[in-house]
């Protein structure tokens, strides 16, 4: 009986491995779509308002997005709360360390730190373009990632069920 309790919890643990790594896909499809929202309301309020960064990552806070990228914005916020003298690049980058290292790919988490170049553009039409070209990019990921999503995520979980089922047997 013992031997039955153990297959199937090895069986399970397999199983909410893969659904893990799905979930995993389902949170970088989520966090790309938020940061898409992110840089054109920031290219919004940078185009139409007479608002500093700070200010801009304080109405941030408000929008409804997912925990990675709220996390992302407030430690944004917080940073340049402080009386220390690290430029926004250093601090959009750690952010972007902090918030979403081992979530997104090596692709995306470059694109996030390019979007943190802002600040090397003095007039505002360049840093309005550098958005809307990050932006794009964003854009470009996602459809990348979307049209794999779906196969991947259940790959992962009949990988893990198939993982399961063959430790079951070699152990039984």
């Amino acid at each position: 009986m013992s031997g039955y309790i153990g297959g199937i919890l090895i069986l399970s643990g397999c199983f909410m491995y893969g659904l893990s790594y799905s979930q995993r896909l389902k949170n970088r499809i989520t966090i790309l779509k938020d940061m898409v929202r992110m840089l054109s309301v920031m290219n919004n309020h940078i185009g139409y308002s007479l608002i500093d960064m700070t200010q801009i990552f304080e109405r941030l806070g408000d929008f409804d997005m997912c925990s990675y990228v709220r996390d992302f914005t407030g430690y944004i916020y917080e940073a340049l709360n402080k009386s220390d003298i690290d430029t926004f690049a250093l601090i959009w980058n750690e952010a972007a360390d902090k918030a979403f290292a081992g979530i997104l790919g090596k692709r995306q988490l470059e694109i996030i730190k390019e979007a943190g170049s802002i600040s090397t553009f003095i007039d505002k039409d360049s840093q309005l373009k550098h958005i809307q070209s990050v932006v794009c990019e964003f854009n470009e990921e996602l459809d990348v990632v979307k049209t794999n999503a779906a196969g991947k995520m259940k790959a992962y979980i009949v990988t893990g069920i198939s993982a399961g089922l063959i430790l079951v047997i070699v152990l039984i």
